[in-house]
């Protein structure tokens, strides 16, 4: 092949390499100017810059937190500090409403709540001085209503509350020191337990009430016998009324044990007409002109002689006391004088001196412990009534 046969070969193959490179930028252009890839191009931007969108406002978000959660966390620092500050200052009330904006997800908040309870303690605890200054100068009422000036924030939290029941509790302790006696210290703490205090002080001067009357109780236990029943009787009556307690209808009971019992009430067995014994319709005076209606009377006899009653009775029993006494109203007596012969077990226990005219009343008191039968004999003579007046056993 010859040179021009080569060069006009090489030019077709240019030619045609040239063409192909025509089509195709032909076909992209028509490609690119289809209503598709114009379609398909608007959608990818559309994608690209809503992604760019996204991307701009998590990232805008994240910094806008990151700021607010610098200005909360300065925030919380600044009430922390001015809380401090006022605390040290002793602004109690105004570092307690400080440190109270201190939210719980704030890294001061704990420490925050120890400053609080720090400045509550101070706070009230001034309050409690000034009360028990009023409490030693007994104005029982003003130490109570300046925990009525507290603010309001703090009257219903526990320690106002603790010390409130610590005031009530100083109140009822200086009250029942103005007395000697657990009796009149019991009903004075009572009369501190009123229906609108506070469960806590309610609660303290319970405890203080349930002391005193277990040192009553013991009180009691050491003092009971049938001289003191009517005086413990009365008196835990009169608690009852007012308190209602387990351990005052326990010690109802236990003091029951011990009330004087009258011996004229048991049954018994005589063998003169002479006796007479006790009838409330029938009362006797003494020569002091003291009337009684529980009594074994001797009526006179027409001549000298002894006349018998014999009881039966619980060996627990220790005294048997009474008083002997001239019927005042026998008038004429002629007798030379009689006696009173006591026996316990068949034992003489007891003989009383002569009873004649111009004797005073007196006296017995006698010892029966083991005792199970007492007999007395009482002697009766012509122109002469006397009597035994409340013969009456006890423990």
């Amino acid at each position: 092949m010859d040179n021009s046969t080569k060069k006009e070969s090489k030019m077709k193959e240019k030619m045609e390499r040239q063409r192909k490179k025509e089509m195709i930028r032909e076909e992209k252009d028509r490609v690119r100017n289809s209503l598709w890839y114009k379609f398909e191009s608007f959608i990818l931007t559309l994608i690209f810059v809503i992604i760019l969108i996204i991307v701009a406002f998590f990232l805008l978000k994240y910094y806008l937190n990151y700021k607010q959660q610098e200005l909360y966390k300065e925030e919380m620092s600044y009430y922390y500090e001015e809380g401090q500050k006022l605390l040290e200052k002793e602004e109690y009330e105004k570092a307690i409403k400080m440190l109270n904006k201190i939210e719980k997800n704030s890294n001061n908040y704990n420490k925050a709540q120890e400053k609080i309870n720090e400045a509550i303690d101070r706070f009230l605890g001034n309050y409690i001085n000034t009360a028990s200054i009023y409490i030693e100068q007994k104005e029982y009422d003003r130490a109570l209503d300046l925990f009525e000036s507290l603010p309001d924030e703090l009257k219903n939290i526990e320690s106002a509350e603790i010390a409130i029941s610590e005031i009530n509790y100083q109140i009822a302790q200086k009250k029942i020191l103005e007395f000697d006696n657990f009796y009149d210290r019991i009903l004075a703490i009572n009369r501190c337990i009123t229906d609108d205090l506070d469960n806590k002080s309610k609660e303290k001067l319970n405890d203080l009430l349930d002391h005193n009357i277990s040192k009553y109780e013991e009180e009691m236990k050491n003092n009971i016998s049938s001289k003191t029943y009517e005086k413990y009787s009365k008196e835990l009556d009169n608690i009852s009324k007012k308190i209602d307690n387990d351990k005052i209808s326990q010690l109802q009971e236990f003091v029951k044990e011990y009330e004087p019992l009258s011996l004229v009430s048991l049954n018994y067995k005589k063998q003169e007409e002479t006796i007479e014994v006790s009838s409330k319709d029938k009362p006797v005076e003494d020569t002091k002109s003291e009337k009684y209606t529980n009594y074994i009377l001797i009526n006179q006899s027409n001549k000298p002689k002894e006349n018998t009653i014999t009881w039966k009775i619980d060996k627990e029993y220790t005294k048997l006391s009474g008083k002997i006494s001239l019927n005042k109203n026998f008038k004429n007596i002629t007798s030379k004088g009689v006696k009173i012969t006591i026996y316990g077990n068949g034992r003489v226990i007891y003989k009383s001196k002569k009873i004649k005219k111009g004797i005073q009343p007196f006296n017995f008191n006698i010892d029966v412990t083991g005792v199970t039968e007492i007999k007395i004999v009482l002697e009766s003579d012509k122109g002469i009534s006397y009597f035994i007046a409340n013969p009456i056993l006890s423990k």
